[in-house]
């Protein structure tokens, strides 16, 4: 089976990506925008950009999370800041700086 990615926009994106999953018994490799992938290269002696234990098989599900763009919650006098799945450092640090 070849490898599947899936990108989905929201919540309930994801669940129905798991719940299919599940139902076929597939495993699910979760991943974000790519920022602390190892580079690939000889060097490294990978092939690609994530590090081999988090590689997934080629029968697994991808589920990516770079297109959950839920807005960041910040309420400043509270001292509290809730980031989505999918947010990013910079969409984030742009949030708290307000």
């Amino acid at each position: 089976m070849a490898q599947r990615l899936f990108e989905p926009t929201d919540a309930a994106g994801v669940a129905a990506v798991l719940q299919s999953a599940a139902a076929d018994r597939l495993a699910v490799t979760v991943r974000g925008g790519g920022t602390k992938s190892p580079t690939p290269g000889p060097a490294s002696g990978l092939t690609s950009g994530l590090a081999p234990s988090l590689a997934p098989a080629p029968a697994e599900i991808v589920l990516s999370t770079t297109r959950l763009t839920a807005a960041v919650d910040h309420v400043a006098g509270d001292l509290v800041a809730t980031a989505p799945a999918g947010a990013t450092l910079d969409a984030v640090n742009t949030v708290l700086r307000r």
